[in-house]
């Protein structure tokens, strides 16, 4: 049987995960736009990531690369609350609820041992219902998200913005539902 502490803890590496993530995404764009200045490279240069040394020409290397994109669309996904932080907390929202749901939800005990059996939680509700948006409508609001009871901030048909606001408010409304039984 799983406890909250074991629960805490993994839930503590994905947020962390959440917060590396956002900081490197800030300190590459940072360090891109400064080589940007100091070699006179244009946004509209290449960028690509691949294994190796590039083969050959660089028509050759784009389609040899696992990625390719130029330098002001990688600085512009890597911009707060863009594409690159937008996907990293759309991640670990969709993880929380899995770890919940999958491994954590049928099998957590409370702080003497007491196994507490299916747990309804009103946060891991409204990330069920979030999350089902983020997979299965693009990350747009259906009219599910009129059903949450913590985080109330998408309407439908609205996209869903994941603002370090709302992330800090999930966290917190996960430690504190779970603080009762820990």
């Amino acid at each position: 049987m799983a406890t909250f502490v074991e629960f805490h803890e993994e839930l503590d590496q994905l947020f962390g995960f959440y917060f590396d993530a956002d900081m490197a995404f800030s300190m590459t764009k940072k360090y891109l736009t400064e080589i940007q200045q100091k070699q006179k490279i244009s946004d509209s240069s290449t960028f690509m990531f691949g294994d190796g040394e590039p083969p050959g020409p660089p028509d050759q290397a784009i389609l040899a690369s696992l990625h390719s994109t130029t330098l002001g669309a990688l600085k512009q996904r890597m911009s707060k609350n863009l594409s690159d932080s937008q996907r990293a907390a759309q991640a670990v929202l969709v993880f929380t609820f899995h770890i919940w749901e999958e491994k954590y939800r049928n099998s957590l005990v409370d702080k003497n041992g007491i196994a507490l059996g299916t747990l309804d939680s009103d946060i891991m509700g409204d990330l069920r219902l979030i999350r089902n948006c983020i997979i299965h409508n693009k990350a747009i609001a259906d009219n599910g998200v009129s059903r949450c009871k913590v985080i109330k901030h998408f309407l439908p048909g609205a996209s869903i913005i994941l603002t370090d606001a709302i992330m800090f408010e999930v966290i917190r409304a996960i430690r504190d539902e779970f603080s009762k039984w820990a």
